[in-house]
């Protein structure tokens, strides 16, 4: 009777050892997600490493959708969208630069139809900083964000950091008219759109602008269809059979009427 019970028990812990790994696994994946209630999405791997690295939610925002595949200037990568930015995996990179940022500034800029090339200026202004590599200045508070605002609490970063995060400025600050319908002082750059709220105490007073919304969401116009003429169709005639001629009728002789004749002379 032991000898039948034995195989029965080691059966029965090899299954319980096998169920107990299975969980501790599934408890590891879980453990390595972060998901968030308001918009019903988790980050993990690479994605979420970088995520918190660089201050979250002010640099990127919620997440809007889960990893995806798609095809970003020629390569497939996994991606995965935010309320900021769109962040993509780049495996054959070095670990520090596996993960980049999306350059949704060029991108919007193109789907609004608007060259940056055309607007630069191409001139340094005082009390600026002159990007020679796209001809643009960048000033005042929108320098001091690029320049410290990985961190909105006071942190500092250097220029590689902000190139990486920001990219270079693809437009002088200006007022533009947003999604939101209210205008405000903007400027551009390859991956981000700072945006001036006065209202807003410092450091978010610069804030930076839901590019990652807005490219995701974007719809390219189509051309109106025009409507097609349908042609007319023109029946052929059937040929009619060709009428006999008609045998010619004797005439009559015409009658000729003398021309009455006058003399010359009297």
């Amino acid at each position: 009777m032991q000898r039948l019970l034995m195989p029965i028990i080691l059966i029965m812990a090899g299954v319980g050892v096998l169920w107990i790994t299975n969980a501790q696994a599934h408890r590891s994946l879980q453990s390595n997600q972060r998901c968030f209630a308001e918009t019903d999405v988790c980050i993990e791997g690479p994605i979420r490493t970088f995520w918190e690295q660089y201050n979250g939610l002010y640099t990127f925002g919620f997440p809007l959708a889960p990893q995806e595949e798609a095809r970003v200037e020629g390569q497939r990568l996994h991606v995965q969208w935010f309320e900021r930015v769109r962040l993509e995996v780049h495996p054959d990179n070095p670990p520090s630069y596996r993960v980049l940022i999306g350059r949704l500034g060029e991108e919007r800029l193109a789907q609004q139809g608007r060259s940056w090339q055309e607007s630069a200026s191409n001139t340094p202004d005082n009390d600026c900083r002159f990007f020679a590599e796209t001809g643009y200045n960048v000033c005042g508070t929108f320098l001091e964000t690029w320049e410290h605002s990985i961190d909105p609490n006071g942190g500092a970063s250097n220029d590689l950091t902000s190139l990486r995060i920001f990219g270079l400025p693809l437009s002088e600050a200006r007022v533009e008219t947003l999604e939101d319908g209210r205008t405000y002082t903007v400027q551009w750059f390859e991956r981000t759109r700072f945006e001036l709220h006065p209202e807003n105490e410092p450091p978010y007073d610069v804030l930076i602008g839901r590019l990652g919304d807005e490219v995701r969401s974007y719809v390219s116009p189509t051309a109106t269809p025009q409507p097609t003429t349908t042609p007319t169709f023109t029946p052929t005639p059937e040929p009619t059979s060709k009428p006999r001629r008609r045998k010619p009728q004797p005439t009559s002789e015409p009658t000729i009427t003398p021309v009455p004749t006058f003399p010359l002379y009297p």
